[in-house]
């Protein structure tokens, strides 16, 4: 007599699998640009956490030779005044220092906390971009994101 057999066949495991392992690749290349994307972001906040710090310094201390030095060699910047280095970081793997503006690659402070010259430092990984912006007289630090075109 033949019996209704529970179960699966290999043909049908073997299926399964593979649209399993289909998604599961999809999700995983999703997941790779969204850590990218984050770690950029994540960068681009402490170069401006930093740069208001450094204005921050130079209001506090009251002096006029605080700045931010951007390393492009390194991929890092240092914050600096007179000879004291009160910070020192370096870019997250991966993330490049594209161009700045400032001159001589230092954003300078006034110990009124204002700029001694505007200018941008523009970061990269992978073609996304993030400009960090530090406008003129009020000294305001402002981050801009430029996707993939």
């Amino acid at each position: 007599m033949l019996r209704n057999k529970r179960g699966f066949t290999l043909i049908e495991a073997i299926l399964v699998l593979a649209i399993i392992s289909i998604f599961v690749l999809i999700g995983s290349i999703e997941l790779k640009d969204v850590f990218a994307d984050a770690k950029l972001r994540a960068a681009a906040r402490m170069i401006a956490n930093d740069i208001r710090y450094a204005q921050q310094l130079a209001i506090s201390t009251k002096s006029d030779d605080v700045e931010v030095f951007f390393n492009k060699a390194n991929n890092s910047y240092n914050v600096n005044s007179g000879m004291v280095t009160y910070k020192s970081e370096k870019l997250p793997e991966g993330v490049k220092f594209h161009y700045n503006t400032f001159a001589n690659d230092r954003c300078i402070y006034s110990k009124t906390g204002n700029p001694i010259h505007a200018g941008k430092v523009i970061i990269e990984h992978n073609g996304h971009y993030f400009t960090i912006t530090v406008k003129v007289a009020t000294g305001r630090v402002i981050i801009y994101d430029y996707k993939k075109q």
